[in-house]
């Protein structure tokens, strides 16, 4: 299940090339930690994140850098990751989105993938891998023959076992 944090755009005072003092900077890092802790709190439930992505809703069409807008949202990062008890070193980070203009609510929205969810993805993605194994087995050892996995003339597990009795 994807989880979906709003947060209100943050200040472009936490770019890394903002010109104001440490002790501004550090003043506006606390408070985005601690609304971010607060909103994450309010928004979704409690439990452990794989990975996530920023999807950002500018207030204009004025162009931006997705990578300076990443890092302004470092204390938000920090914040969530604050509230879920999980180090945000263990996330993996799927980019940066620019969505559709929005005068009206400007935000950036961090999309979390849970574990659960990313390893039923692995899963998949590995029954599909040995699925891809199997059929290249079969059209290099019947003769080019393709069967149909789903009518049951050859299961996945003796298509597995012919394959490991022809292993060199």
């Amino acid at each position: 299940m994807t989880e979906i944090i709003k947060l209100p755009i943050p200040s472009a005072k936490l770019a890394a090339n903002a010109r104001c003092s440490r002790f501004t900077k550090a003043a506006i890092t606390k408070r985005h930690r601690a609304s971010a802790a607060m909103f994450a709190f309010q928004q979704i439930d409690k439990h452990p994140m794989a990975s996530y992505k920023l999807v950002f809703f500018w207030p204009d069409k004025i162009r931006r850098d997705k990578r300076n807008a990443a890092e302004r949202c470092k204390a938000f990062e920090d914040g969530i990751a604050d509230y879920l008890g999980q180090d945000d070193s263990e996330w993996e980070f799927g980019g940066v989105e620019f969505g559709e203009v929005d005068k009206e609510d400007p935000r950036v929205e961090f999309h979390f993938t849970t574990i659960a969810e990313a390893s039923e993805q692995v899963d998949e993605l590995t029954e599909l891998r040995k699925d891809k194994a199997r059929l290249d087995w079969l059209m290099n050892h019947a003769g080019g023959v393709v069967i149909n996995l789903d009518d049951n003339f050859l299961t996945r597990q003796e298509i597995d076992e012919a394959m490991e009795a022809n292993k060199p």
